[in-house]
């Protein structure tokens, strides 16, 4: 027995020992592979302000920290930053550090990274870092193979701005984490996203607006093909509850893709909390009613020259809302719409707003609009009638602090024709009528000084728009 506890006392010491003396003994082997193969990769500016080599923090593995890990651009994207990494943890197989010249990267954490993603207008992207790979007589690609079981994300922040599709996506406070065997060819891939602020908008139109976002998914990776297979999956924007099915492959540059989508509720409420200064701290509390249908898909190849087939309907009925500490309703909400590109030649997108009504107190607004061709010559068919009274805004949505709004918008406009009309002053060809008129506006609010405009009239003819 005695033998025994010298044994395990033994081996004891040697496990504290390796702990401490190992990352000292390797340390520079780690940093200056790491180095090394990050060089010889990537045509880009790498630097991180300090880093250490642990073993405490995932025994029986190895784990490389950095701090302040940034990559910039060189070239056309000199200077701009393609990622910061707060701290970096990269876990590594302990085996392979002493006894192997290939090392396995068993897992990631990224705290606070801030990634940058900007693509210029002839499609050239600043992630385009990496160099071709070099082949060698063995066949080997590098010194580093990917064991990986799971990564994480905390608190990061994203930036996607793609000129050459008008497409911008920006993600805040992101906490995200993925899993599965990525030995394998093919594998199940189980995700979990969320973000406090996420905004969308694609050519000028903004279709979110620092919603929050919450994505549960399990992904089927076909690492083969670079193709993945929405299986389950469930996406929530403040409290509309989303899924969708479909792939995405991404074998080459292009990235091709079938995806459809749909809302699993139909209650107007859901829909609602998309809007700005709706969804509030109140939000449960609002009273509603109405019926609403949400769905759309995207098909086809994207890449510098093409972007994928596309629709997004709309429809809402009767809908209706009310804060219950505020005196007047939103009534009688109707609306129809439906964008769609059958081919993903933009000019061929097809804008129709069929409906739109709603009463705010007593006061009826309508609009409608049918826009074709929009890149070539866009022909528009417009109309919209109402009166708002902003100063009923307080009245039926609580404004943020510090928020003032006052005034009167009155319009009654109808167009139809070309673009191309006003532009050769053929104005007898372009249908204009009506008036757009504000008065006694007045907004401020905590970011915003005061604006004014005391009259604003704006009179539409065939011949002038006069203001």
């Amino acid at each position: 027995m005695k033998k025994i506890l010298i044994a395990f006392g033994i081996f004891i010491f040697i496990v504290i020992a390796a702990a401490i003396l190992i990352p000292i003994l390797y340390k520079d082997k780690i940093v200056a592979k790491a180095k090394a193969e990050i060089n010889k990769s990537l045509n880009a500016k790498v630097n991180f302000s300090g880093f250490d080599l642990t073993i405490i923090k995932g025994f029986p593995n190895l784990t490389f920290c950095m701090d302040d890990f940034s990559i910039t651009g060189i070239n056309e994207f000199e200077g701009d930053t393609l990622a910061f990494i707060k701290a970096l943890d990269v876990r590594l197989s302990i085996w392979d550090v002493v006894g192997s010249s290939q090392m396995k990267i068993k897992s990631i954490f990224l705290d606070q990274p801030f990634i940058n993603i900007l693509v210029l207008k002839n499609g050239k992207a600043n992630y385009d870092i990496a160099k071709p790979a070099a082949s060698t007589s063995t066949g080997s690609t590098g010194n580093f193979r990917l064991a990986l079981q799971s990564y994480t994300i905390s608190s990061g922040r994203i930036i996607y701005d793609d000129e050459s599709a008008g497409l911008k996506l920006k993600m805040e406070n992101l906490d995200h984490s993925g899993s599965g065997d990525f030995t394998q060819d093919l594998f199940i891939l189980k995700t979990k996203t969320t973000a406090d602020k996420t905004s969308v908008s694609l050519g000028g139109i903004k279709y979110l607006s620092e919603a929050k976002a919450k994505l549960d998914a399990d992904l089927e990776v076909d690492m083969k093909n670079s193709r993945y297979t929405f299986s389950e999956n469930e996406l929530t924007l403040n409290e509309l509850v989303m899924g969708f099915d479909g792939w995405v492959a991404m074998p080459g540059e292009d990235v091709s893709m079938d995806l459809k989508w749909d809302v699993k509720q139909n209650e107007f409420k859901n829909f609602i909390s998309m809007i700005p200064g709706v969804y509030s701290s109140g939000f449960n509390d609002v009273k509603s009613s109405g019926k609403m249908a949400l769905n759309g898909f995207v098909k086809g190849t994207y890449n510098e020259k093409k972007i994928p087939a596309y629709a997004l309907n709309l429809k809402i009925d009767k809908g209706m809302f009310q804060y219950p500490s505020l005196p007047t309703a939103v009534n009688n909400v109707n609306v129809d719409l439906n964008i769609n590109n059958p081919d993903g030649v933009t000019d061929h997108t097809v804008i129709n707003l069929k409906k739109l009504h709603a009463e705010f107190g007593r006061e009826p607004f309508d609009a409608r609009l049918q826009v074709t061709t929009p890149v070539s010559d866009a022909n528009i068919d417009a109309l919209v009638k109402g009166t708002i009274n902003l100063a009923n805004i307080k009245n039926m949505i609580p404004l943020d602090k510090g928020t003032d709004l006052n005034g009167i918008i009155k319009a009654d406009v109808t167009m139809k024709g070309r673009y191309s009309a006003i532009q050769q002053k053929q104005y007898e060809n372009f249908i204009a009528a009506g008036t757009i008129n504000v008065s006694r506006m007045n907004y401020r609010s905590a970011d915003y000084p005061l604006t004014t405009i005391n009259n604003l009239l704006l009179t539409f003819n065939p011949q002038n728009v006069l203001l």
